[in-house]
């Protein structure tokens, strides 16, 4: 399945290293009255790893839209994926 939605970018700050967007538009927003992502933090582990910190803020058009597991998951997969395509 494919979606499409709309995105913009509404914080960055450099110093802590965090970014925050949110989502409006497309399929997804005939679930949910709001939906965004922020990274919260990266910080430097070590050589070559990071710890990396998400928030999804998100409010449910009613109470029969589930939790977005999928969009948390995808996020999880794009964190530990991100490495080798930096490479």
């Amino acid at each position: 399945m494919i979606a499409t939605l709309k995105e913009r970018t509404t914080a960055v700050n450099d110093e802590s290293k965090s970014i925050a967007w949110n989502f409006y538009g497309g399929a997804m927003m005939d679930h949910y009255n709001s939906f965004g992502f922020t990274l919260v933090s990266v910080t430097p582990k070590g050589e070559g790893c990071c710890s990396v910190k998400w928030s999804v803020e998100f409010e449910k058009a009613n109470e029969n839209v589930p939790t977005p597991n999928a969009y948390v998951n995808l996020l999880d997969k794009i964190t530990r994926e991100l490495p080798a395509k930096l490479h």
